[in-house]
C-alpha cells in the first residue's frame, strides 16, 4: 500500500513539472504595456463604428443591415427610451407642480313654487405644489434613475458592438 502511495505521489509531481521550451521568435507579440499592468484608460470610449477602419463597403452594408434588423438591438433601444422616461419623471418630481382645471355646466331645475330655473355654473381651480426633499428621497430617486439610464445606454452599446463584431 505504501509503495502504491509513493508511485501515485511521484506520478502527480511529475505531471506538474515539465520543460518550458522557448517560444519561436515569429510567434511573439509585442503587446502594449498598459494591457498587462492595467494603467490604460479603462473608461476610454470604444469607437461605435470600428469596422469602418477596414474600408470595406460590403462590410459596412452588412453591418448596417444587421443593426437595422436585429430585434435584440431594437429591444435594447426601447429599454433606453423607457428608462429615459423614468429618469425624466424622477427629475420632474424635484420641480414645482402646477395644475389647473376649468369646469362649467348648465343646470335646470324646478323650484318649490313650480317655476323652472336655469343655473349656469363655472368653476376654475389652480393648484401649485412643491415637495420639500428634506431627507433626500427625491434626489436619491433622481440619481438612481440617471444611473439606470447610463446602464441601459451601456447595455444597448454592448449589444450593438457585439452584433457588429458577430457580423
Amino acid at each position: 500500500m505504501r509503495a502504491l502511495s509513493c508511485v501515485a505521489a511521484v506520478s502527480l509531481l511529475a505531471g506538474c513539472a515539465g520543460p518550458h521550451p522557448p517560444l519561436p521568435q515569429d510567434a511573439v507579440l509585442a503587446l502594449p504595456g498598459h494591457w498587462r499592468d492595467g494603467s490604460g484608460d479603462a473608461a476610454a470610449e470604444v469607437d461605435g463604428q470600428w469596422w469602418r477602419q477596414f474600408g470595406d463597403p460590403v462590410l459596412d452594408q452588412l453591418v448596417q443591415r444587421a443593426l437595422n434588423a436585429n430585434p435584440d438591438l431594437a429591444l435594447a433601444a426601447a429599454r433606453v427610451r423607457e428608462v429615459q422616461a423614468q429618469a425624466n419623471l424622477a427629475d420632474a418630481q424635484l420641480a414645482l407642480n402646477l395644475s389647473a382645471a376649468l369646469d362649467g355646466g348648465r343646470q335646470r331645475a324646478i323650484n318649490a313654487f313650480g317655476r323652472g330655473a336655469t343655473q349656469n355654473v363655472h368653476q376654475a381651480q389652480f393648484q401649485l405644489a412643491y415637495e420639500a426633499d428634506l431627507f433626500g428621497r427625491l434626489a436619491a430617486a433622481d440619481a438612481s434613475a440617471r444611473a439606470s439610464l447610463l446602464a441601459s445606454v451601456a447595455a444597448r452599446d454592448v449589444v450593438r458592438l457585439g452584433l457588429a463584431a458577430a457580423v
